[in-house]
C-alpha cells in the first residue's frame, strides 16, 4: 500500500512536470539560456536571458496551477467546500428553528419575545443562504446573469410595494373627505395589488425556488393612523382572492392567510 502511494505520488509529480503547459516553456527557457551563453553576446544575450526568465516564470505558474488542482486547492474547490459548509449550517439552523416551534406549540401563550427569537434564527439562516448563493455564483458563472435579473426583479417589486403602501396610507388619511381622490386612490391601489401579485407569482421562475433577500418594504405595515411602522410581519396575500393586505391586529403568523373581506363572506 505504501509502495503504491509512493509510486502514485511520483506519477502525479511527473505528469505535472511533463504537462504541455510546463514542459514547453521549460524547453524554450533552456534553449534561450543556451543561446545567450554559448552563441550570442552583448545586448542580444541579455535579451535572451530575460526571455528565459519570463518563460521559466510561465512554466512555474502552470506547475503551481496543476499542483493546486491535484491537491484540491483551486479557488473553485474552495468555494465548493464553503458552499457545502453553508448548507450544513443552514440545515442545523432549520432543525433548531423547528425545535423552537415545537416547544412554542406546547405553550398556550406565545409571547412577542418567542416570535422575535424565531425571527432571529430565520435572519441568521437568511444570511447563510445569501453567503451560499454568492459561493455558487462563483462556482457556476452562468448564475451571475440570473442574479442580475433577480436584482432587477427585486427592485421592481420593491418600487411597486413602496408605491402601494404610500397610496394605502394616503387613502387612510383622507377617509371620506375627498370622494374623487378616494376613487382614484382605490383604482391605483387595485392596479398595484394586481401588479405585486403578478410579480410574486413569478418568484419561482426568477429565483428557482429561492426567495430574494428581504427588502425594507417587506416589513412595512400601515397603522390605523396612516403612518408607516416596522413590524415582524410580512404583507400578506389572501389565499382565496389573491389580494395583498395587512392585518395590523393579528400578531400571529398563518400559513393560510385570508383577507377580512373573504373572512366576512365565509361567515355569511
Amino acid at each position: 500500500m505504501l509502495e503504491r502511494t509512493f509510486i502514485q505520488k511520483w506519477r502525479t509529480f511527473l505528469s505535472i512536470i511533463f504537462s504541455p503547459g510546463s514542459i514547453i516553456p521549460f524547453i524554450l527557457s533552456a534553449l534561450c539560456l543556451f543561446l545567450a551563453i554559448s552563441v550570442f553576446t552583448g545586448a542580444l544575450s541579455s535579451l535572451l536571458s530575460i526571455f528565459a526568465s519570463i518563460l521559466t516564470a510561465i512554466a512555474g505558474f502552470f506547475v503551481k496551477e496543476d499542483w493546486d488542482r491535484v491537491q484540491g486547492n483551486t479557488m473553485l474547490e474552495k468555494k465548493g467546500r464553503s458552499a457545502i459548509r453553508n448548507l450544513g449550517s443552514i440545515e442545523q439552523q432549520i432543525i433548531q428553528i423547528r425545535n423552537w416551534i415545537k416547544n412554542f406549540l406546547g405553550s398556550k401563550n406565545i409571547t412577542e419575545r418567542e416570535l422575535k427569537e424565531i425571527d432571529r434564527h430565520l435572519t441568521t439562516t437568511q444570511m447563510n443562504i445569501k453567503s451560499g448563493l454568492e459561493d455558487w455564483i462563483d462556482i457556476v458563472p452562468e448564475l451571475k446573469k440570473k442574479e442580475e435579473f433577480a436584482k432587477k426583479y427585486q427592485e421592481t417589486l420593491e418600487a411597486n410595494m413602496e408605491e402601494l403602501l404610500k397610496k394605502e396610507a394616503e387613502l387612510l388619511k383622507i377617509g371620506e373627505t375627498n370622494k374623487e381622490l378616494k376613487v382614484q386612490l382605490e383604482k391605483r391601489i387595485k392596479e398595484l395589488e394586481k401588479r405585486v401579485q403578478e410579480l410574486k407569482s413569478e418568484q419561482s421562475n426568477v429565483f428557482g425556488g429561492l426567495m430574494p433577500s428581504t427588502s425594507p418594504y417587506s416589513f412595512v405595515t400601515i397603522s390605523p393612523s396612516g403612518s408607516g411602522t416596522l413590524s415582524n410581519l410580512l404583507p400578506k396575500t389572501c389565499s382565496i382572492c389573491g389580494k395583498v393586505y395587512k392585518d395590523d391586529n393579528s400578531p400571529t403568523i398563518s400559513l393560510n392567510d385570508v383577507c377580512p373581506e373573504c373572512k366576512r363572506r365565509g361567515r355569511d
